[in-house]
């Protein structure tokens, strides 16, 4: 789609099937974006998740998934208990891409 982004979002929320998922996705599909950074991911889960961007060349990126009340204990750009802390380096990449 021109002018748009492809973005995966907290591929961990699936569980047992996420690296199948990612692997599917990547394999199949233009992806240009993956959540690396997201509240319940372990530190393993977002240091698999910037491998997978290095080795594909893939843009990273972060989310505190804020839902306003709905999710009282997270908050906008911090995530649960100020845990989400997206490098400046991942949105520089953003800028030279578009």
């Amino acid at each position: 789609m021109p002018g748009g982004l492809v973005s995966i979002p907290h591929i961990f929320e699936y569980k047992e099937n996420s690296k199948k998922i990612l692997k599917y996705l990547l394999e199949n599909h233009d992806i240009d974006i993956i959540e690396c950074y997201y509240p319940s991911f372990t530190k393993e889960e977002t240091n698999y998740l910037l491998n997978i961007c290095n080795k594909y060349n893939k843009m990273i990126s972060g989310g505190s998934d804020f839902h306003g009340t709905v999710r009282p204990k997270t908050e906008l750009g911090w995530g649960i208990n100020n845990n989400l802390n997206v490098p400046i380096d991942g949105v520089e990449k953003w800028i030279k891409n578009l």
